[in-house]
């Protein structure tokens, strides 16, 4: 949603009427809700595990969350190259197999 919001302010300041869009309300009034949920998951997580565990598990999850919003709504994986595209969910499985790692301590 964050990513929808700045686009459209950025391009309201070079004079397009970005602000007037469905898209933008949209995601402003999604940013708005899950704004202060994240914040509430993170606090739960914190107060219910340690933060060496809590801090990567709430940052894996929004990077892999970021990727697959990425990926649907501004269609960012049509322009990769499969061995591109390989490289980049190699490093998706890496992050997530590190947290499945530390899971286990």
């Amino acid at each position: 949603f964050l990513k929808v919001v700045a686009t459209a302010c950025r391009e309201a300041v070079e004079g397009k009427p970005a602000l007037l869009t469905m898209a933008f309300g949209v995601s402003l009034v999604g940013l708005v809700i899950f704004a202060p949920l994240q914040l509430v998951l993170l606090n739960t997580t914190l107060a219910n595990s340690p933060a060496v565990y809590a801090v990567p598990l709430y940052q894996t999850v929004l990077i892999v969350f970021t990727i697959v919003a990425g990926g649907t709504f501004f269609l960012e994986f049509q322009t990769m190259r499969r061995h591109s595209a390989a490289l980049f969910a190699a490093g998706v499985v890496v992050a997530v197999l590190g947290l499945c790692l530390l899971s286990l301590r």
